[in-house]
């Protein structure tokens, strides 16, 4: 359903009902949130605020605005008050079994393919007829980004501490973890295949997985190398297509380069308060309308003019120097200011529960990282994974006790007897 040019999906109205719930029980009751935490939403609310006034296009800017407001509500707050107040084993064992839905999804995606039953929700096709499975997510690419986080806190707890139960997943063994993994990678994004390259490269830093982690790597190895051996038209086409075909040669990686330098250009116009949240697209589009020669165009402007909705092609394609552009370097900061509020909890968290503390640390680098090669801000599952990330390390530093999946699992069978009881 469109709204003001925006879509509101199942999703939407499902984190609706879950807040008019939540509110509904705590009615009357003050909430608390971590004053750091709240301090810096406040700031970078203000510093989004601040732009839109500055931005030349206020009307596309104040729908952005309550956009963004919806979105902090509803993806960022709602999560982190229910792990706060709510039964947060609850919530993060439905959390974590919720990327498993997902994936099986996308690889009945993949399998229904080959039979020639083809989702509508699949947008691309490997040689027109095998579905590269994208699940609920616009294309592969994002499918993988979503999966990121669980893919990255799975492995890890998997090399940090295998004897212990990973939620309803049980001990992870290698066939399990292989199974998983599958789930990630049959989307065959090369940015799942550079997600996985940086968190091998974190985990060099961290001296808790370094006795497992070479036979990971070698395994892996092996398997991306078999693969290669008997699907060399995966391996060349899809996840290391930019190396094949030279990365400025391949359209994806052009585009997205062309993407960065635009918004840089964009933001060395307007440093302080950018174009305003949402203003960017429009600005390009204009420029490129004007023949603007500052900036590059790598779709002609016949396309632009015959599309139902233009300003898509227009936007950025990293995270970073989108938010840059839309809302200058003061903006910037107080984004980084909400990164660094987690980062101070996660490094107290690390001295009470090191294991939970550094698959959370591990999960938001990563997908912050991944986050910079796609655009859009307001991602939902970023903010969601972020939020349940920030609530989870400041309890394990509030209460002072470790908030271990043993210690989860453990507590869940024990209430579950004496419900028997």
């Amino acid at each position: 359903m469109k709204i003001g040019g925006f879509s509101l999906r199942l999703n939407n109205l499902l984190a609706l009902t879950l807040l008019v719930l939540f509110v509904f029980r705590y009615r009357g009751k003050l909430l608390r949130i971590d004053r750091p935490l709240f301090i810096s939403l406040v700031v970078l609310t203000a510093s989004i605020a601040l732009s839109f006034l500055f931005s030349p296009y206020k009307k596309r800017c104040f729908f952005f605005l309550g956009w963004y407001g919806f979105t902090v509500v509803l993806y960022f707050l709602l999560p982190y008050l229910l792990i706060r107040y709510y039964d947060y084993k609850k919530v993060l064992t439905l959390y974590v079994l919720s990327f498993l839905c997902v994936g099986v999804y996308a690889l009945l995606q993949l399998l229904f393919s080959f039979v020639g039953v083809h989702d509508p929700y699949v947008g691309q096709f490997i040689q027109g007829a095998i579905a590269r499975p994208n699940a609920f997510a616009y294309e592969p690419s994002f499918y993988a980004l979503y999966m990121t986080p669980f893919i990255v806190m799975v492995n890890y707890h998997f090399l940090a501490d295998r004897t212990q139960p990973f939620f309803a997943f049980g001990k992870l063994t290698y066939p399990k973890i292989l199974s998983i993994n599958l789930l990630y990678f049959i989307s065959t994004s090369t940015s799942a295949l550079f997600a996985f390259a940086i968190f091998c490269a974190c985990l060099l830093f961290f001296t808790q997985v370094r006795r497992h982690f070479f036979k990971f790597c070698i395994v892996f190895i092996l398997l991306f190398c078999l693969l290669g051996i008997i699907s060399p038209f995966l391996m060349k086409v899809f996840f290391l297509k930019f190396f094949y075909s030279g990365f400025m040669a391949h359209g994806s990686f052009y585009e997205r380069w062309c993407g960065i330098e635009n918004a840089w250009k964009v933001f060395q116009l307007h440093p302080y308060f950018g174009v305003g949240l949402g203003g960017y697209p429009s600005y390009l589009y204009d420029a490129f309308l004007t023949g603007d020669t500052r900036f590059t165009v790598f779709v002609s402007q016949i396309a632009f003019t015959d599309l139902p909705n233009p300003l898509k092609l227009c936007e950025a394609m990293n995270v970073f120097t989108e938010i840059l552009a839309s809302i200058g370097i003061v903006g910037a900061l107080a984004f980084i200011g909400v990164i660094f509020v987690f980062l101070a909890r996660a490094k107290q968290a690390l001295q009470i529960d090191k294991t939970f503390g550094c698959s959370l640390l591990l999960s938001v680098i990563v997908m912050v990282v991944v986050l910079q090669i796609n655009q859009g801000v307001f991602r939902t599952y970023v903010w969601v994974h972020l939020a349940l990330a920030c609530a989870l390390v400041e309890k394990i530093v509030r209460d002072t006790t470790p908030l271990s999946v043993q210690g989860l699992i453990q507590e869940e069978t024990i209430s579950a007897q004496e419900q028997r009881a």
